[in-house]
């Protein structure tokens, strides 16, 4: 019963500040971190992390993703997939090597360096995604270009996580690192040729409207989501993938006016969840390597998918849209740097630092986005 009273806050929580964000200016889901935050058992601790609270606040990244699927421009995008895998690259190899690089130079060992790398090659689609849409700019150039980056740097962060694992376990091989690599590519294109070629038609033709077919919506969605977590992928990315194939339905426009109101309810858990893993005591440890690092994450993006894009024709102001947008590390960096604690592979100090970086990029960059969109 304790979380029905969780449910209570962090709606009533959710609407304040919500509110407060939109007058300052700010994307919606800011606000819905900093309600995670300030309920949160780090400071009012009305509210904790708990089991129920990161099954809603997943569910609430799967339809986060599904619908921004379902409501992205196919055309649109499938013209942008050359920046954006360039932008994927260049935003995983360059945050990557500058966190290896750095752990080093401040005397930590190896395997502390390879994870602090993973944990700054992240990007959360999620949170960029969010901001993006709530200012009515996903469907930009550079909107659905953040988009696909993001994507491949989900991808390509599952791959340089297996790598990590497999160096410092020893049980890393060429066959095992291409068999992800074809593993995640096969899966991405399979979901979309199942989804337009049988799913499109199939949905065409049925006679279910309504609750009915929001159902139907609803369990593809997951469906999908379950299939590609189990391979080892992000549910994530076969929520958006299915999504993007069922978005050339005809019944979608009426799918999306339902769709909606299960957004508003389970959307801001996903990120008043995110306030709620921040604690401040991590700050205090060790906050200057911190700031340290999250310096280079920010460069390591920028420059790393701002130069990408910049090289492949887009110009410098875009450029700087798409290495802004891919900053947000959030619960992507989180959950590599927990597996790196929890694995034993990493101690606390550069777990702290990890976080730090994590927190700090999440929550700079999303004001950022709206002056450098707005420019």
């Amino acid at each position: 019963m304790e979380f029905i009273l969780d449910l209570a806050i962090f709606f009533i929580a959710a609407i304040a500040v919500g509110r407060l964000a939109k007058r300052l200016g700010q994307p919606a889901a800011l606000g819905e971190m900093m309600v995670g935050i300030i309920v949160g058992p780090y400071v009012l601790g009305l509210v904790k992390y708990t089991e129920t609270v990161g099954a809603f606040a997943e569910v609430g990244s799967i339809i986060l993703l599904f619908i921004v699927g379902l409501k992205t421009e196919s055309e649109k995008l499938s013209g942008i997939w050359r920046p954006a895998i360039f932008a994927g690259i260049g935003g995983v190899i360059l945050p990557f090597f500058l966190g290896l690089i750095a752990a080093l130079s401040f005397g930590f060992s190896v395997a502390e360096g390879l994870f602090l790398g993973a944990v700054l090659t992240a990007t959360s689609i999620g949170i960029t995604v969010r901001a993006l849409s709530d200012m009515g700019k996903l469907n930009t150039r550079e909107g659905l270009t953040i988009l696909g980056a993001a994507v491949v740097d989900d991808i390509l962060g599952v791959i340089i996580l297996a790598i990590v694992l497999g160096i410092l376990t020893g049980g890393l091989t060429l066959a095992s690192v291409a068999f992800i690599t074809t593993k995640a590519i096969i899966a991405w294109f399979l979901i979309l040729f199942v989804g337009t070629r049988l799913l499109v038609p199939i949905f065409d033709r049925a006679r279910v409207h309504d609750e009915a077919l929001v159902l139907l919506f609803l369990a593809v969605c997951f469906g999908f989501a379950f299939i590609t977590a189990q391979l080892g992928l992000s549910s994530i990315i076969g929520a958006f993938a299915i999504g993007l194939a069922l978005s050339k339905t005809f019944k979608i426009h009426e799918a999306l006016k339902n769709l909606d109101l299960i957004y508003v309810i389970f959307v801001p858990i996903f990120f008043i969840s995110i306030g709620l893993l921040v604690d401040f005591r991590i700050f205090l440890k060790a906050f200057s390597l911190g700031l340290i690092i999250t310096i280079l994450a920010i460069i390591g993006k920028l420059v790393g998918c701002g130069v990408a894009t910049f090289l492949v024709g887009y110009n410098l102001k875009e450029a700087l849209r798409v290495g802004i947008g891919m900053v947000p590390r959030g619960e992507v960096g989180l959950i590599v740097a927990g597996i790196g604690l929890t694995s034993g592979l990493i101690g606390s100090e550069i777990y702290s630092i990890g976080v730090i970086a994590i927190v700090l990029t999440t929550f700079l960059a999303i004001p950022l986005l709206k002056p450098v969109f707005k420019s």
